[in-house]
């Protein structure tokens, strides 16, 4: 999907004959742009799955909309190009096309009689014989598979949704459920499966230009090869304890009420299922040793739908489950414990925009610093194009990036395709066999050079493919090493390391490498 938009814009771009400067902000403002769209639908199928559950007229589903909005994990994550927000957008947007009326409450749902009649005949006139609703099934499932294929852990949250389902429905109606749903169910399974995994096989051959699997992959790599502890392991607990605050910040007190309330809920009531999938999906998930709070990020939506009647509760005086009527609309905003909900409100925005503004900004500001540099010295005569190579040495980087792998977008915010540059690595040991003593002694790049940065300056800067450049960014924590060894790498010239440009970057980081300003040096040499 994104290179779909990158392939078009960079057509449209030579075909208007732009600059350099506007295809680079174009082509590095895009992806965000994309990101966002899917971040938006995230919330509006949120609000719509919210409707389902409480009513298209309920305040509750208002509140869920506003829980999103004001969410600051969503601030700070939702329009970032990661697989987890693509993943999130998938999952809640296909789960407003599952077929919720199998089991749930038919009084909230407009293809429902407002009968209490039972569920088999529910099931009869309202699903299977609706070709609507197996054409939303098959939106679905498609949708479902494409979050499966892009994240393969997915699969815990459509197991753990369709298990309870299945129990209600051979307790209610074994014939039925065995006789008709499963085939029809089996059979456009099997239809989506099949087109997702050719769609999946043509693009990845056009892209690796071979035939490959990658869910194989990511299970080997994974599982097989054990390499997901390499980029670090946690408590069992860290979901629990570190992932659940930081996605729901103010909201977790309520969420632990609702998740309460929910588990004796019947099973064929919605917030049942939902709460089941939560759980499940995060007991399955901390048994992995590798763990990221983004990983967890897909069932935000969920969370938030079970969560929202326990804040209408507290904040009004009206029933959440209760639907707006023209007699009882004051009623239903007539507010209470109003300090707690500004305070939260509040909170929640300050947190948003110091998370999405402040924290860790200098890693991403200082990359169009770079770009622009570059542009500058680089640019034709004219002003339209790019030189192909640099006006100095061609072997000569123009920066490296010295500090912990991942700190910054790199290369897709760099763009310029001679802008050539390195940056300390941290590939995983694919050649080592698990749980082995060399596994375990195993160091990679940006190991090496935070074990011993004079050493490594020494030994592996300088040489071919690590070349000396004529920038260098990184945290502030470095610059006397940087000195040292940069000045006495040929004392006759004079090197000189000079600061061109320093932005702040956090005020605290758990990670005691990253900490302080990020700034921009350039190695200045010295005449022979």
């Amino acid at each position: 999907m994104f290179a779909v938009a990158y392939f078009i814009a960079d057509k449209l771009l030579k075909l208007l004959k732009s600059s350099p400067q506007i295809r680079a902000i174009v082509l590095t403002t895009l992806p965000n742009l994309v990101q966002a769209y899917f971040a938006s639908l995230g919330d509006f199928y949120t609000w719509e799955l919210s409707k389902k559950v409480f009513g298209k007229r309920s305040n509750t589903a208002w509140v869920t909309l506003m829980m999103s909005v004001l969410s600051p994990w969503q601030w700070f994550f939702s329009t970032r190009t990661f697989s987890n927000s693509l993943e999130m957008s998938l999952t809640i947007i296909a789960l407003n096309f599952w077929p919720w009326e199998l089991t749930s409450n038919p009084e909230l749902h407009q293809n429902c009689r407002d009968t209490s009649e039972e569920i088999s005949d529910i099931i009869d006139t309202c699903v299977m014989l609706d070709a609507k609703s197996i054409k939303k099934s098959r939106i679905c499932l498609f949708l479902a598979g494409t979050a499966c294929i892009i994240r393969p852990t997915n699969l815990l949250i459509w197991f753990s949704l369709t298990i309870p389902q299945v129990n209600v429905l051979l307790a209610k109606n074994p014939r039925l459920f065995i006789g008709k749903i499963c085939p029809i169910f089996l059979g456009e399974g099997l239809k989506c499966l099949s087109l997702l995994l050719i769609l999946s096989a043509i693009s990845d051959r056009l892209y690796y230009h071979t035939w490959i699997f990658p869910p194989y992959n990511w299970l080997h790599f994974n599982i097989a090869q054990d390499l997901a502890i390499f980029y670090g392991a946690n408590n069992w607990h860290f979901y629990f304890t570190q992932g659940l605050p930081q996605l729901l910040v103010t909201y977790l007190p309520f969420t632990l009420i609702g998740l309460c309330n929910a588990l004796v809920m019947p099973p064929n009531d919605i917030r049942f299922i939902l709460t089941v999938t939560v759980m499940v999906t995060v007991g399955s998930l901390s048994l992995i040793s590798h763990k990221e709070v983004r990983f967890i990020y897909p069932i935000l939506p969920l969370i938030l739908i079970i969560t929202a009647p326990i804040v209408t509760k507290f904040f009004t005086n009206s029933d959440p489950l209760a639907r707006k009527n023209v007699r009882s609309n004051s009623q239903n905003r007539s507010l209470q414990h109003r300090f707690l909900l500004i305070t939260s409100i509040v909170l929640n925005v300050i947190v948003a925009i110091y998370i999405t503004t402040v924290h860790q900004s200098g890693v991403i500001a200082i990359l169009p610093h770079l770009r622009k540099s570059y542009e500058v010295s680089y640019l034709t005569d004219d002003g339209s194009s790019l030189l192909p190579k640099p006006i100095n040495n061609k072997t000569t980087p123009y920066v490296a990036f010295i500090m912990p792998c991942h700190s910054t977008p790199y290369r897709s915010a760099l763009i310029h395709p001679n802008l050539k540059a390195w940056a300390l690595t941290c590939s995983p040991p694919l050649h080592i066999p698990p749980y082995t003593v060399d596994r375990l002694n195993y160091r990679d790049e940006a190991d090496r050079f935070y074990d011993n940065p004079v050493e490594f300056l020494q030994r592996e800067v300088g040489r071919k493919g690590r070349e000396w450049p004529l920038f260098v960014v990184g945290f502030e924590g470095i610059e006397n090493v940087l000195r040292q060894v940069w000045e006495s790498v040929d004392e006759k010239r004079g090197n000189k390391l000079k600061e061109r440009k320093r932005i702040f970057n956090s005020h605290w980081h758990d990670d005691p490498r990253r900490k302080g300003d990020v700034i921009l040096w350039e190695l200045v040499r010295g005449s022979d």
